[in-house]
């Protein structure tokens, strides 16, 4: 799950919390979220990640009725931005919540709605992160393995992959970035190191 999923579900809840809330309308009621990824995407008719998400805050918000169980015409409250990382009262609790969330915490069943009380589906874009990092460490630790490892922190640049080096080298023509190179590595053609 990603933090978008995370803030999307915190969404869905406060959905569902405005069931029981005798405050509901769009002067009454309001539903703060500094995700704007969120509010785009409940405006989107586009699927993308988190679509199952967005689909049931999307039913929850257009089946909610009055404190006397009547059907509210209209809109039934507001989704609204909040800066991220503001002194308002719920903003910090919120973000701590959607991140725990993210890393897989979870409710106890009966405090969830029936929409939560199974697992999400897997996000792809979890996934692909996931696999990522497994690759990158993957390599990190070959890397480390190799031979020339011991050589390449000592002589070219300690921070695997070497992007200081790659940035620097980057600037330079093919044929200086190949002299640096030779010169980093100790083999220049200079008579010390051809006998």
């Amino acid at each position: 799950m990603t933090i978008d999923d995370g803030e999307m579900v915190a969404g869905l809840l406060a959905a569902w919390m405005l069931q029981s809330s005798p405050h509901i309308g769009p002067n009454t009621a309001s539903i703060y979220t500094d995700s704007q990824n969120f509010i785009k995407a409940t405006q989107s008719r586009i699927p993308a990640s988190g679509s199952h998400i967005l689909e049931s805050f999307n039913e929850i918000a257009t089946n909610l009725k009055g404190p006397n169980n009547e059907q509210i015409e209209g809109p039934k409250f507001t989704l609204r931005w909040i800066v991220a990382h503001n002194k308002s009262r719920g903003n910090k609790k919120a973000d701590i919540e959607a991140k725990r969330a993210a890393r897989g915490g979870v409710s106890t069943q009966n405090e969830l709605p029936h929409y939560l009380r199974t697992p999400l589906p897997q996000s792809a874009i979890a996934t692909k992160k996931a696999y990522l990092e497994e690759l990158r460490n993957e390599e990190t630790a070959r890397w480390n393995a190799s031979k020339r490892h011991d050589i390449f922190t000592r002589d070219i640049d300690e921070d695997y992959p070497m992007t200081k080096f790659r940035q620097q080298q980057a600037k330079l023509t093919r044929a200086k970035a190949s002299l640096l190179m030779q010169i980093r590595t100790g083999h220049i053609p200079l008579n010390s190191y051809l006998h």
